[in-house]
């Protein structure tokens, strides 16, 4: 159990601090061993988990292996369309590549280059495929054939999201659900009218989904 300096309850006396705490500082805690006190109240509707799935099987519920086959036929046209070749990519290395994208999003690098860096080396990464390798499906990774683009501002991601949505709303509704919201960073002039500004998120400038 811990207690604030600037409301001490312990039994020993603690002198109050003489000036006004400044705003802005740190609050300092003091820990002592004490039997906990305070009330505690457990919902009795207690609800436990069924029909838990093993962490692959629960991504493809969602991301399911049909997007996948789409992003390695998307890919490697665009690679026939503009480097005329295609970059021979197949859904084990995609899978591959999402897993990369999935652990960077979690372990922050001041670059994405550092994963595969001699000082910073995350092997975790690193091991998973080649930096070179990365940077070329990095380069061309592709969600929908790009020659017949339309006025969609979301044409690029269209056929992913609606796989995406497809796939949640197959998911049955449950009692307890949670929707929360993000900010996807964006200072580029292209998203128009989609870009935002919230004041209060971290990242203040991009695409809020939910």
């Amino acid at each position: 159990m811990f207690e604030n300096f600037e409301n001490p309850s312990s039994h020993q006396e603690e002198k109050k601090p003489t000036k006004k705490a400044k705003k802005g500082t740190v609050t300092q805690f003091q820990f002592c061993d004490k039997e906990f006190s305070s009330p505690v109240n457990v919902p009795e509707d207690n609800f436990e988990a069924t029909d838990i799935l093993p962490d692959d099987e629960y991504f493809y519920k969602y991301f399911s292996k049909e997007m996948i086959s789409m992003i390695v036929e998307m890919s490697n046209l665009y690679g026939v369309q503009f480097m005329s070749k295609s970059v021979k990519t197949n859904e084990e290395e995609i899978r591959k590549f999402l897993a990369i994208e999935l652990l960077m999003g979690v372990v922050k690098m001041n670059s994405y280059l550092d994963n595969w860096s001699n000082r910073l080396r995350y092997e975790k990464i690193a091991t998973i495929m080649p930096l070179k390798r990365y940077k070329i499906l990095r380069r061309h990774i592709h969600f929908a054939d790009h020659n017949q683009q339309d006025d969609d501002p979301y044409f690029k991601v269209r056929p992913i999201l609606e796989a995406l949505r497809r796939n949640c709303i197959s998911t049955p509704n449950e009692v307890r659900q949670s929707i929360d919201e993000m900010m996807v960073p964006y200072k580029g002039a292209k998203a128009g009218k989609k870009k935002q500004y919230i004041k209060s998120k971290p990242k203040k400038w991009g695409l809020k989904i939910f």
